[in-house]
């Protein structure tokens, strides 16, 4: 083994000031933090496992008078020993303070559980102050070492100076291995440099040469002479973990090299070696110029990722142990192979001007760069896949042919100067510059790379290029070809063109020879022209007015796109507001169809909504009507009414075909005239063809088609929005502009409108509310929005939707029975409506059903507090109603009858995805109340979370006169003074997958029934958890009529026993449930997922696979304590036993043998009493039976309650007990040999031993008549009977009844029957005191003993065991003379069954004493 020479590390103002080691020797003090992510840990010691739990392990002692720097105390068996005083000693975690007998004041290490206020700020896990002349440590316990010889110990530390130092404070960290205690670190606080704190930092040392050693302790120690020094020395994080040997090297045969790495800082001097553990970490290395032929010692770069090698003399280098690399630049040696397969991060790779004759980069999928020009390539291997390569340089190597068609990010390949005939491009769609020139391809295929810019293409074979579709190509040089044509007529940004030494290229086509001529840069043989190609019409946005204008389009093919903000309309305000298009041509058939809404149906005039010419002279117009007339057709001659203004939008439609004009009202036919106005030379709307009457009017989509609709087109464009692609449409204006002076047309045909003076007004159907907008000059568009969400309400109607902005509204608001759907833009979270503190946030009164649509807001600060029922339900009111409730956060709110965050009155309202919490109920409810009158409607919520909320009942819920239904819901943390979860009266309801957990109440922590006017409640739950609920799971109340309840595939914290029925509940299902820890991920921080062993999981019930709402949501939970699983009977037996199913603690985890016990406990008498054990053999789950104390009967579900104490390595883990009862399946048998003597006394009966093992006791019944009409019981458990209680020359009859322990009967005996006679009476008395041998003998469990008393007295029968130890005494009382027997049962005193083995039982009759042996069996 190596020594460890000690380092001392001074502390300045500065931290570190100097490391010194005057020895040498073989350490490394690493600084920072290093992270072992391959290293095996072999022991830790971190503040990861909670407060006084990760040192639990380590012990404390201190010494007074104790100041030296080293000291040889053992450190195998105990914590320390040796000749300094020793003063205390305690083991954690019961404290680290240490207070020695004559100085209270004296501190030592002790527990640190809260984070101090310096930047760090980690948790240190003990902290030391040193007062005065003690000496301090902290030992760890023995590490086991035994498969490692190669050690890194590392731990943080930090210095907290509170006063300044008089003298030095030093903190020593030593080891020891068996032989003393040597020291590996020293730390020492400086008594110059004043109070000042040592940041946070890591801190380790290396042990090598273990491999002989089997364990190892380390200790922290603190020594100093300082009096009342205030100062903390802080230690976390201890660790140890397998290393390697920070004295290894690395062999640098290269001197170049190795100077390199000198003039880097990662050597110091020339011997042909590097410390391994100084250059392993180094992760960027320039060694660019530096004349190195040998790279040898790369290999030991482990965390290489940028290597720069280029201009040595390198002939070969090794990089297969970099796997980090992503950048390699060796460029100029002299390698001709290299091997990166092994360097799969490689994003740049450049190896250019080298001899390189092969390569392959298949494993290199992450290459951007690859230059490997200069080389003498015959070819190239994984290139055609590489979909991240973007820059590839092969020119001058000698390369045939070469695939890149999987280089679908390839930008600038540059592949001149080689031999290619064969280039694939096809994949390439991102290229935009080729540089192919000086190779011999004679076709090249460019069909695919439309992005193309520059092309080099020069000193080829080449006899054309397809270049079409090529609309980004400005630059092509293709001179010493052998084209003969060349097309540039779709080359619109062409502006060089080199194409000399084509000999048989006689004309270059292009769009415009005269533009070419004179803004292109042309270098063409004498013999080449340009021509003029055949120009094909290039489609787009041909209309200057669209959005997606085209200036190079030449043909309109339909995509032109313009502003659509909305549902808009205009409106002209009757004075001067116009909107026109100065240009239309004739039509002799055509439609005008539009949406019209009066401003003012009182106007004083007819005024003009449209017309289609400059005179009245001709064409028509279409008028607002005067004085509340019609909407009117008008032309010269010819007037028609449409219908009636209104104020409402309504349908105007007006066709011709050239010889009838017909007119339609909201689509149905008015009227038809023969005649027919063809003349049309405007467009123009608000006014009148004279332009001095000007409507008071709204409009909206309007379209002209230049034939006449039949009715049925017509009523199918009122109901829809048309594309605009009809060939008929002549103009189609949307108005979903909603800005601007211009009117556009959706046609294609582009007959725009200018606007003069006319207003955009917004009419839905999607209203906008922001908290910058404003209900005054708002109009509830995107742009415009209201400020208050009930304005918006106001101004919907059914289908419309409200979208609200992020921010606060103070606002309390009604649907008012409206169908719509009220949302936020970015939900709860940034959009809360506020109700004030002074009334009801939401209300729902009117009758709203599943359209009435209320999303993604927070609703909070609501009190309701006026009269019944509008004092209930502060977040949302709903009243016999069904809306639908989704996204929503119902916080903060106060019912001061109930329902604090919801009420429900007669309601069947959808809630989906909501959180009901922190509310409050002045009564009952606390987050929500559900009631009804019938128990007809009903509620249904859907992946709802009702958590810490408060009522009186029902803290969660309070369900009255209701019959809801719960599905995926959460109810957590509730409080109430009954049913903390959920409180029921008179109700049905049904509950899957529900987790209901944590809540509080005096009486149902999870689940309160009762009755109400007669009415009792209902409630079904399955594929649930009920779970940590106080007092009780589920609690049904004492008084009124019996409440029921169906429980199915659910987890039950305290399974049966957890429900209390007070004689008032009864549960008609209780099918396949278990009670057994959830195994929630974060039960603490309200994480109620489960985790991936959870037993609530691949339960596969009724089309469920889980319990409760979550499912998985983290993986394997480590198990340190057993936990019953399942308690049941063992059937068909008689009683006794159970079947209990077990989980394994983690400590148990290896099937290589035993690695402890587990000990079935029961409860008896309110002790536990060992029952047996069984071994622990790395399994999930154990099976075992077990004795109950009882069998479960008709009158007593008489329940035993067992744990499991698993002995491990660890100690002993004890389960939490779980109860189960026994049922005795098989009754005794009949009895036999019942007969009858008669004597003096009386009667004698007598008859056999019941065979059964679990008997218990027989009845003998006694009747005057054959028939037992009527009888007497007598219940004994002996086998004869002495019945004095007879009349003489009357018959009576006997039977029996055996009874085993569980209560079970056996069917009657044979019947006998006996008269006493007269002389049949006389004086049977013994002669004699006698007592006989037991019958049987051996027996189990039970046996007779028969004795004769000549006399009466004081009678005494016990039993003893062979040491002579009482062990039960049968007979103790005053008896009369005559022939009698006892049974002994085999139990003792306590009723306890004794075990096997032999016993005496002795009579004290007067003066007789008599004693005998017999033997219980088992």
């Amino acid at each position: 083994m190596k020594k460890i020479i000690p380092i001392i590390l001074l502390f300045n103002s500065f931290g570190f000031s100097q490391i010194t080691d005057s020895h040498g020797g073989d350490f490394v003090v690493v600084s920072g933090t290093t992270t072992y992510e391959s290293l095996p840990f072999i022991e830790t010691f971190s503040d990861q496992d909670g407060p006084d739990q990760e040192f639990n392990t380590w012990v404390s002692a201190q010494w007074s008078s104790y100041t030296s720097t080293t000291d040889d105390y053992d450190c195998l068996d105990t914590p320390c020993t040796g000749d300094d005083e020793y003063v205390s000693f305690l083991t954690p975690p019961d404290s680290f303070m240490l207070e020695p007998p004559n100085n209270s004041s004296i501190k030592g290490w002790k527990p640190f559980n809260s984070a101090p206020n310096w930047s760090a700020n980690p948790v240190a896990d003990f902290q030391y102050s040193h007062i005065r002349d003690y000496s301090t440590s902290m030992y760890s316990p023995l590490i086991n070492i035994s498969d490692f010889s190669d050690l890194e110990i590392s731990f943080d530390m930090h210095f907290d100076a509170w006063s300044g130092t008089t003298t030095n404070e030093y903190l020593y960290i030593e080891y020891c291995t068996g032989s003393g205690w040597e020291n590996a670190l020293t730390f020492m606080a400086d008594a110059t440099s004043g109070a000042v704190d040592i940041p946070w930092g890591n801190n380790s040392f290396f042990l090598t040469g273990l491999a002989d050693l089997d364990t190892l302790q380390i200790r922290f120690r603190t020594a100093g002479t300082n009096a009342y020094s205030i100062n903390y020395w802080y230690v976390d994080n201890v660790s140890v973990v397998s290393g390697n040997d920070p004295a290894q090297t690395t062999y640098v045969p290269d001197n170049n090299f190795e100077q390199a790495l000198i003039d880097a800082g990662y050597d110091d001097v020339l011997d042909d070696s590097v410390l391994t553990a100084t250059i392993s970490t180094v992760g960027s290395l320039y060694l660019e110029n530096k004349n190195i032929s040998d790279l040898t010692g790369i290999e030991d770069f482990s965390n290489l990722s940028y290597l720069r090698a280029y201009s040595n003399e390198l002939t070969s280098i090794d990089v297969s142990n970099n796997p980090l690399l992503t950048y390699l630049n060796i460029n100029n040696n002299d390698l001709t192979s290299l091997d990166v397969s092994n360097n799969p991060l490689l994003t740049s790779l450049q190896v250019s001007s080298n001899g390189l004759t092969t390569m392959d980069v298949s494993n290199n999928d992450s290459l951007i760069y690859l230059y490997l020009e200069s080389n003498s390539l015959a070819s190239i291997t994984g290139l055609s896949n590489n979909t991240s390569l973007e820059y590839l340089r092969l020119k001058y190597n000698e390369l045939t042919s070469l695939d890149l068609s999987g280089c679908t990010s390839l930008r600038d390949p540059q592949v001149f100067g080689n031999n290619l005939s064969s280039l694939d491009l096809t994949g390439c769609t991102e290229m935009v510059q080729l540089s192919a020139q000086s190779n011999e391809l004679t076709t090249l295929d460019l069909s695919t790379n439309d992005s193309l810019v520059t092309l080099y293409l020069e000193y080829n074979d080449l006899t054309s290029i397809d270049v079409t579709d090529k609309p980004n190509l400005n630059y092509l040089r293709a001179y010493n070809n052998n084209l003969s044509v060349l097309d540039l007529t779709f080359n619109p940004d062409m502006n060089y063109i080199h194409t000399t030494g084509n000999d048989s290229l006689s004309c270059i086509y292009v769009a415009d020879i005269e533009y070419a001529q004179e803004n292109w840069t042309i270098n063409i043989d004498s013999w080449t022209s340009l021509c003029q190609g055949v120009v094909v019409s290039y489609p787009g946005c041909t209309d200057p007015f669209a959005m997606n204008y085209d200036p190079e389009a030449t043909l309109n093919d339909g995509s032109c796109e313009y502003p659509d903000n909305g549902e808009f309309s205009l409106s002209f305000d009757g004075v001067d507001d116009y909107a026109i298009d100065s240009s239309a041509e004739n039509m002799d058939n055509y439609t005008v169809s539009m949406w019209i809404k009066s401003g003012d149906i009182n106007q004083e005039q007819y005024s003009g909504a449209f017309n289609n010419y400059t005179s009245n002279s001709a064409g028509f117009q279409i008028d607002v009507g005067a004085a509340g007339a019609n909407y009117r057709f008008h032309a010269q001659g010819h007037d028609a009414n449409f219908g009636p203004s209104s104020t409402e939008w309504v349908y105007l439609a007006v066709t011709a075909n050239g010889s009838n004009t017909t007119l339609y009202y909201d689509g149905d036919f008015v009227s038809q005239g023969n005649w027919s106005i063809s003349s049309w030379d405007q467009i123009v709307f608000g006014r009148n063809r004279l332009a001095n009457a000007y409507g008071n009017y709204y409009l909206d989509e309007v379209s002209i088609w230049n034939t006449a609709l039949t009715q049925n087109e017509i009523q199918e464009n009122m109901d829809s929005e048309l594309t605009g692609s009809d060939s008929s449409l002549v103009a189609y204006y949307k108005f979903n502009a909603g800005t601007g002076d211009t009117l556009y047309d959706h046609s294609g045909n582009a007959n725009h409108l200018m606007i003069y003076g006319a207003t955009w007004t917004y009419k839905g159907p999607i209203w906008h509310v922001s908290t910058t907008g404003s209900d005054s000059t708002g109009d509830g568009s995107e742009g415009n929005p209201y400020a208050s969400i009930q304005h918006a309400i106001n101004n919907t109607i059914d289908g419309n939707s409200v979208i609200v902005g992020n921010g606060t509204y103070f606002e309390n608001i009604n649907f008012e029975g409206k169908g719509i759907l009220l949302t936020s833009v970015n939900g709860p979270d940034s959009t809360i409506i506020d109700g004030g503190g002074t009334d009801i946030v939401v209300t729902f009164d009117s009758y709203e059903d599943e359209s009435s649509i209320l999303s993604g807001f927070t609703i909070t600060n609501g009190n309701a507090q006026n009269d019944w029922p509008y004092n209930r339900g502060g977040g949302i009111n709903c009243q016999s109603s069904g809306p639908t409730l989704t996204d929503l956060i119902i916080t903060g709110n106060t019912g001061q009858g109930g329902g604090g965050g919801v009420y429900l009155k007669n309601a069947s309202p959808e809630i989906y995805h909501c959180d009901i919490t922190n509310n409050t109920g002045g009564w009952n409810g606390g987050g929500l109340y559900i009631e009804g009158v019938n128990q007809e409607e009903s509620a249904y919520l859907h992946h709802v979370d009702i958590t810490g909320n408060t009522g009186s009942a029902g803290g969660g819920a309070q369900i009255q006169g209701s019959n809801p239904i719960f599905e995926f819901v959460e109810i957590s943390g509730n409080t109430a003074t009954a049913g903390g979860g959920l409180h029921f009266e008179q109700s049905h309801a049904e509950l899957y997958n529900v987790t209901i957990v944590n809540n509080t109440a005096q009486t149902g922590g999870g689940i309160q029934l009762k009755e109400n006017y007669d009415n009792v409640s209902v409630v079904w739950l399955e594929n649930s958890i009920m779970w940590a609920n106080n007092p009780q799971e589920i609690y049904f109340h004492p008084e009124g009529l019996t409440n029921y309840m169906s429980i199915n595939q659910s987890d039950i914290e305290g399974g049966y026993e957890g429900i209390e029925l007070n004689d008032n509940g009864e549960l008609y299902s209780y099918d396949e449930n278990i009670d057994v820890d959830p195994l929630f991920c974060d039960f603490d921080n309200g994480d109620f997922s489960l985790s991936e062993n959870s037993p609530c999981l691949d339960i596969e019930y009724d089309g469920e696979y889980f319990m409760g709402v979550f499912g998985v949501g983290c993986g394997t939970l480590e198990i340190e304590f057993p936990s019953i699983v399942d308690i049941w009977d063992v059937p068909d037996d008689q009683g006794n036993w159970v079947y209990i199913q077990f989980t394994s603690s983690v400590h148990d985890a290896s099937d290589e043998g035993p690695l402890g016990s587990y000990t079935i406990e029961r409860l008896d008498d309110e002790e536990w009493v060992s029952l047996h054990s069984i071994d622990a053999y790395g399994a999930d789950y154990y099976t075992t039976e077990a004795h109950t104390l009882m069998d479960s009967t008709e009158e007593d579900d008489g329940m035993t309650s067992y744990r499991i104490v698993a002995a491990m390595e660890v100690g002993a883990l004890i389960s939490a007990p779980a109860a189960g009862y026994s049922i005795d399946n098989i009754a005794p048998g009949v009895p036999t040999g019942l007969m009858a003597t008669i004597s003096e006394v009386g009667i004698h009966l007598s008859w056999d031993l019941s065979t059964a093992e679990d008997f218990q006791y027989f009845d003998l019944e006694k009747s005057s008549t054959a028939d037992f009409g009527e009888y007497q019981v007598i219940e004994t458990a002996d086998t004869a009977y002495l019945d004095t209680d007879y009349e003489v020359d009357v018959t009576v009859y006997y039977r029996l009844v055996a009874y085993d322990d569980g209560g079970n009967a056996s069917e009657h005996s044979v019947a006998i029957d006996i008269t006493v006679l007269w002389a049949d009476l006389g004086i049977a008395i013994p002669d004699e005191f006698a007592i006989h041998q037991n019958y049987p003998n051996p027996f189990n469990p039970v046996t007779t003993l028969r004795y004769d008393l000549p006399e009466n007295g004081h009678v005494n029968i016990t039993i003893y065991d062979m040491l002579g130890r009482q062990v039960k005494t049968l007979i103790n009382e005053y008896q009369d003379p005559g022939y009698r027997s006892i049974i002994w049962d085999a139990t003792n005193d306590y009723g306890k069954p004794v075990s096997a083995g032999m016993y005496l039982y002795q009579i004290h009759a007067g003066e007789y004493i008599s004693t005998k042996k017999m033997v219980l069996l088992k």
